[in-house]
């Protein structure tokens, strides 16, 4: 049995968060009108401050709003890809990059446990070389799309 390495990504790995960043970067590039309905995530995002809604309720609206309610992964990937490449290329802190970069050379199963939603933290993951990832995972309809809704618990 390995040892293990076992890092949080928000915050950890990165600088600043990725979820409203995520969003907000797929809402510019795939259908920009859904930036109207940025006060509509500002009182989600009141809602949840106030205990009104949990995380995972949060993230289902905020999705619903700028997302779509449901994304079919040829549309998603792309856009997933970019992220993902942005954030290795500019939100990554510099101490993590070493840490990792040593654990992987000690030979540990490196590990990215994250509340991130996984479609775009195993993305991320990939690129900085991670054996596994623990991720929000979304609902995968029988109409093969990413829906709104989180499958299971928010991670």
């Amino acid at each position: 049995m390995s040892d293990l390495a076992i890092y949080d990504m928000d915050r950890t790995i990165t600088r600043h968060g990725t979820y409203t960043p995520f969003l907000l970067h797929c809402a510019l590039r795939r259908a920009p009108w859904r930036l109207l309905f940025l006060p509509l995530v500002a009182l989600s995002m009141l809602a949840y401050a106030a205990r009104l809604i949990d995380r995972g309720r949060l993230k289902e609206i905020n999705h619903r709003l700028l997302l779509g309610s449901k994304i079919h992964p040829r549309d998603l990937t792309p856009l997933v890809d970019r992220f993902a490449d942005k954030q290795v290329r500019s939100n990554l802190r510099p101490g993590a990059l070493k840490a990792i970069a040593r654990d992987k050379a000690e030979g540990r199963r490196l590990v990215l446990a994250t509340a991130s939603y996984r479609f775009y933290s195993e993305a991320i993951a990939r690129r900085l070389g991670f054996d596994d990832v623990i991720g929000t995972n979304s609902f995968i309809g029988l109409d093969e799309r990413v829906h709104a809704k989180i499958a299971g618990e928010n991670a």
